[in-house]
């Protein structure tokens, strides 16, 4: 099994080629392909994803030409990974310009339940000592705030912000 199996399934769309460009793109920009990591060469390719060997030659040379793979010959030849050193963000910004409504709404309650998990799980984990540490950090960045917009704590609010705060009550 090499890194492309969690990709490798039969591709579907009108252009094999085009699915095939954007599936090993989005592996190399994900990180689930490393900089320098020779891919299969184009007959095992083409098996591992359901195509013709055309249609890996022929993706193999639309990635070669957006400089995402690399292409040596003799003995120690094949196609290689080229990572890029910054995100994608021409890339990213034409895929996001292209999802519909219902897609965005999609992506964005995936990250919701995502992100929520992660930081409920943080929550649980953290040790008494980081969790003090970060309100000590957050009292920092919030009095000056409330000072700079009027807000002059009191006695009482003070109590009250901590106790609502307070890792232990």
């Amino acid at each position: 099994m090499s890194a492309l199996s969690p990709l490798i399934g039969q591709v579907t769309s009108t252009s094999r080629a085009d699915e095939l460009v954007q599936r090993i793109t989005e592996a190399i920009h994900l990180g689930l392909l490393s900089d320098g990591e020779q891919l299969p060469v184009e007959v095992e390719l083409a098996r591992q994803f359901g195509v013709a060997p055309m249609t890996a030659r022929e993706a193999l040379a639309e990635l070669r030409d957006r400089g995402l793979v690399e292409t040596r010959r003799g003995r120690r030849g094949g196609s290689f990974v080229i990572r890029p050193d910054g995100p994608p963000v021409d890339y990213l910004r034409g895929r996001l310009a292209a999802m519909t409504v219902s897609e965005l709404r999609d992506l964005a309650d995936e990250h919701l339940a995502v992100a929520g998990q992660a930081a409920k799980l943080a929550a649980e984990r953290a040790a008494v000592a980081n969790v003090r540490r970060l309100f000590a950090l957050g009292e920092q960045l919030a009095w000056p705030r409330r000072w700079e917009i009027g807000f002059e704590p009191t006695a009482a609010s003070t109590s009250r912000w901590r106790s609502r705060r307070s890792p232990n009550g």
